[in-house]
Parts: C-alpha cells; structure tokens; sequence
C-alpha cells in the first residue's frame, strides 16, 4: 500500500523547520484514561500548557490509516469523541493497511516521534512489567521501543498497580537510563516517591541536554526515561493510596482474576473504589510532567541548543564516512540575506549535515582552501559533523553559482580545492569505523578519476563496508565518460541519481526502463522524478514507486542531499529499502521548506 508514513501538522513542520521546540503527546489518554466530555477539555489543556511555554505540542494519534504528528481541532475532536482502537507498534502496518483510526501508546508515541525527528515526549505514566509478569510474559511494549528510539520520555512514572522494581529491572537490562528530575526517588505515579531509588538525577533541563548529548556521542540509541514526580499538592494520600491498593488486590484475588487482566482491573477498581484515579489522570497530565519543568528550559528547547553547541552530534545510529565538495556558494542576492548565504554548501557535505540532523554520527573527507579552512571546519563541526579537511594552500575552495526559478534551479561550478581531493584522504582508519561510505560523483570525475576511485572501493570492499554513490552532474560525467564513470564506481552498493543522470548513464528516457538497467550493475538503486517522487529497484525487484510529499517549496537546493541523506539513515536502521525512500521524501520535503542546503541549526 502506497503513502506517506505519517503526516505532520502545519503547526509542527513550521517548528521543525525552524529549529523550534517540540514535544510529543500520546493520545491514548484521552481516548481511554479520561471520561468523556472532560478527555477533549484536558487534550486541549494539555496542548496549550505546553503553548504557554514556547513549546509546539505535537499529539500523535493515526486518524484513516495515517499517523498525525500534530493534531488539528478536528484531529482533537476524534481522539475524544470517536471510538478509537488502542494503537501499539505492531498495530501501525494494520491501521494503515485498513484505513482505521488508533489512539497511539506511549510505545507507538515514542516509535512516531522518533521517526518525525521529535526527542522529546512527554506522558503521564510509563507503561512496564505487570505483577506476576514471571507466569504471564506481560510486559508493556513501551520498554522494548524506549531501547530502539532515542526519545526522552517525561514521565511521572509508573503506576503503582504494575511491578515498578520488575520495570526498572527491565530498564536497566535495556540499557535505558532512568533520570529523577531533582529527585533520586522513582515516583509512584499517583504519589512522588515509590520506594525504589534512582542511581542518578539531574537538576536542570541544561543538564538533561547535556545526558542527550553525551548519549548520542557515545553511539547509543536508546530512549531516556527522565521521571519527574508531580507536585507535592497533587500527590494522593499515600496513606489511603495504600489502602485502597490492598483492597483491589484481594478484589482481584477474591474474583480470580489472572494474567493479562489484573492490571486493568486494579485501575478500574481503583477508579470505582476512590473516585482518585479518573480524577487525578487529569492533574498529573502529560503535559504537567513536562511543563513542571523550567518555563524557558523545557526538555525540547535545551535540546535543540546543546545541538546548536555541540562540536559533533553523534548517535548510535551507523557511522558514516563522506567524501565531497565543500564548496562555499554565491546564491543571488534577491532571494538570500548574508546569513542564508552562509548555509549554502556542496553537494555532500549538505548530505552530511542532514545526516547529522538524524543524529547519525559523520565524518566528512573534503578538500579545502587554506584561507576558509577553518570556517568550514568551524561550520561543519557546529552542524555535528566530524570534518576531516584537506587543506591545500594557496588555493580557493571552490566557488557554487546558484540561480533559483521557481522549482528549478540552475548552477555554475568552479570546484578549486576539491578537484585536488586524494582517495588517499579517506583512511583505513576511518573506514575501519565506518558503516558506510558515501561518494560524491564531482569527487570520481574531477579528482580521483578512474584508478583512485577503484582503489577507494577496493579498500572499502576489504573493510566490508558498503558504498553508495550520487553521480553529481550530467555535465561533469559527460565530459568524464559514461563508461569510464561507471567502471570507476562499479561494485558500489547504492546508487542514488535523478531521471536526467539515469538517462546519461543507461541511454533510456523512461525512467522505468532506466532504473532496471541501473539495478543489473547496483544492488540498490533509488531513482529521484521530482514531483514524482522515487523510483526504488532493490536486488533485481520490479521498481517500486514512493511519492513525493505535497508541500510548499521555498528553495529546491539541496533536496536531493537531504533525500541521500534520509535515505542512508533509514535504510542503515531497517535494511527495508522502500521504508528508507519513504523516511528520505519526508527529509527532502523538509529541506525545500527552508532556505539553502543544510538544515536549519
């Protein structure tokens, strides 16, 4: 079934793009923790709570099949009016395939968020191991999906009807950190403190930050459970907390009630018994967890500035080695200020700051001119990229002359430096680290040649890591040789080309027919049409289209790169191909909503 993975809201792409804070709500909560009507009174609360804040709240529900990141008024209305099924991971492929509607988890949430670039998520309470888990195997799903998504989950909790000592056990066994927010203390939920204390706590959202940064930097790719107890003056009694547990257990006992069912039933008991639970899901919100933290250092924003200072922005996500242009441009002065200048860059070394933005971890090998060595080494350092430069004195970078109408775009090179570019540069070492390396084609035509880029490959090949190649330039290849160009990049393992190189390469105006030929020479191959969207051929498969997005373009530079970019990221996670092309039209579509080649910092 053909379509976009998830849609996101007007609301939350604006603040993506622009680098603002976001951060992720579960909707699972208003369509089966709160009564009606008081659930769409709270969604509307929750949103605004965190508004107040400057943070853009993203609630995350699948509404026909489609996962919303961002919900309109009616979006909100369905989640608690409409009868909604109760939506996990696993449940995602059904939803879209049949076209239903699900109240997202905090393990669905979370999987969501992840892959819209969202990091932080703020819920009421943690879903974990349920009493008796040892019979039964039942354990929430949001454990598992927190070791496979680097989202922060804000919560005040656990519930005290599950086996909190079992689910931080299981945490613990994850490698998911569990953070008290100035507290050591796990709470309980409906009370601050549960009984089980904390290794660790962080005293601010800088710090929080910071434990995101350095978790990224040290290659993991786990979540982050950062638990914050709710207010003193909202906690429940803990003294007829208690009680009221003891008399559900011996309910539960009494009406022999086993398995999978005893934790519905301990809420439900304790709703009906003290009338506290309904009433209190409402005060200790996901939005409470979250906005209890310092108004102008919310989890979302403090990320976003570590990001903006950091030297190199790591993830545990597969290390990537570039090689490319880091050429300095000159876009027209009608539709650029002096800072938007600043952001235009060469072809790969834009895909490797949007693969810095996905968190993974970069090293870029470039060629450089002595005089703005350190400009770039500066810039690309701040993007999270590792650079490894080049430099040659006495000679310029290169110069990119770029003319934007409308959706096109038209460009002048003078590539200086980077025609100097040695294979040589890309060392063992680092392909000894690497998951994959990227080649740009301006870097085989016009620097290595034939034989220094047989001799790239060939060392990859040794190292066993893959090798994707975007050609780059019809007009550069042409004057290269077709034959010669694809001699030099034989035995690459990816080849990402748009319908005019497909066309230079194989000789074939249908893209179709050309993308078939391509997939004889290329394991994968990944076919950009623009508007049209990708064409994707995998091991000798029928090619398969993904569409693009539908949005407003406000500069096509560097689409395709961010398009690379999504691509690699998604496929290095998932080895699914089509799912990899769905995350990179997402990407690409991100990059013509802003202005240059590189993302937003």
């Amino acid at each position: 079934m053909e379509g976009d993975p998830f849609q996101l809201s007007t609301e939350v792409a604006d603040a993506l793009a622009g680098g603002r804070p976001v951060v992720a709500l579960e909707s699972t909560i208003i369509s089966h923790g709160l009564p009606r009507p008081r659930n769409h009174k709270a969604a509307l609360e929750f949103e605004q709570l965190l508004r107040d804040q400057g943070v853009t709240p993203a609630t995350i529900a699948v509404l026909d099949g489609v996962p919303q990141i961002g919900l309109d008024a009616d979006g909100v209305r369905r989640i608690a009016e409409d009868e909604l099924a109760k939506a996990s991971v696993r449940d995602l492929p059904i939803l879209a395939a049949l076209g239903r509607s699900g109240a997202t988890t905090v393990a669905a949430t979370a999987h969501l968020a992840s892959l819209a670039g969202i990091r932080v998520f703020a819920t009421g309470g943690l879903g974990g191991v349920h009493r008796g888990a040892a019979e039964t195997f039942d354990e929430s799903a949001d454990l598992p999906t927190l070791a496979e998504n680097p989202v922060t989950v804000v919560s005040a909790g656990v519930k005290s009807v599950l086996d909190i000592g079992a689910t931080l056990e299981r945490l613990e066994t994850l490698s998911v950190p569990v953070i008290g927010y100035r507290t050591t203390a796990f709470p309980a939920f409906w009370l601050r403190e549960s009984g089980f204390e904390l290794d660790w706590k962080v005293d601010s959202a800088e710090q929080v930050a910071a434990v995101m940064a350095a978790r990224d930097a040290r290659g993991s790719r786990t979540g982050i459970v950062l638990a914050n107890p709710i207010p003193l003056e909202q906690q429940w009694d803990p003294a007829e907390h208690d009680r009221v547990l003891r008399t559900a257990f011996a309910a539960a006992e009494e009406a022999g009630v086993r398995g999978k069912a005893v934790t519905p039933f301990l809420l439900g008991y304790v709703v009906d018994a003290s009338g506290a639970g309904a009433s209190r899901s409402t005060s200790i919100s996901p939005a409470t967890t979250c906005g209890s933290l310092p108004r102008s250092r919310s989890p979302g924003r403090a990320s976003r500035r570590a990001h903006e200072r950091r030297a190199g922005r790591r993830d545990r996500r597969p290390h990537q080695r570039h090689r490319g242009r880091a050429a300095r441009g000159d876009p027209p002065r009608h539709r650029y200020d002096r800072h938007d200048q600043a952001r235009i860059r060469g072809s790969a070394a834009n895909t490797a700051t949007w693969l810095a933005s996905r968190g993974v971890a970069v090293d870029f090998v470039a060629a450089v001119g002595s005089h703005d060595a350190a400009f770039h080494e500066e810039e690309l350092r701040e993007a999270g990229v590792t650079p490894h430069l080049q430099v040659e004195i006495g000679v310029p970078t290169g110069t990119i002359i770029i003319v934007v109408q409308g959706a096109q775009r038209s460009m002048l090179t003078e590539r200086g430096a980077n025609s100097l570019l040695r294979s040589a540069s890309v060392t063992d070492e680092l392909l000894a680290g690497a998951h994959l390396l990227h080649v740009s084609g301006y870097s085989v035509v016009d620097g290595f040649g034939v034989a220094g880029t047989r001799s790239l490959l060939g060392r990859a090949a040794d190292a066993g890591v893959p090798v994707s190649v975007n050609p780059g330039s019809i007009g550069f290849i042409s004057d290269f040789g077709v034959e010669r160009f694809l001699e030099a990049i034989r035995g690459a393992r990816l080849l990402f080309l748009s319908a005019d190189e497909a066309t230079l390469l194989t000789g074939e105006d249908d893209a179709d027919a050309a993308a078939r030929m391509l997939a004889a020479s290329f394991p994968l191959v990944a076919l950009t049409r623009g508007e049209r969207g990708v064409l994707v051929v995998a091991d000798g498969a029928a090619p398969v289209p993904v569409p693009a997005r539908s949005v407003r373009a406000v500069d096509p530079t560097g689409a395709g790169d961010a398009f690379i970019a999504g691509f690699l990221d998604a496929w290095l996670r998932t080895a699914d191909p089509i799912a990899a092309a769905e995350a990179a039209v997402y990407v690409a579509a991100r990059a013509v909503m802003v202005i240059g080649g590189r993302p937003p910092v």
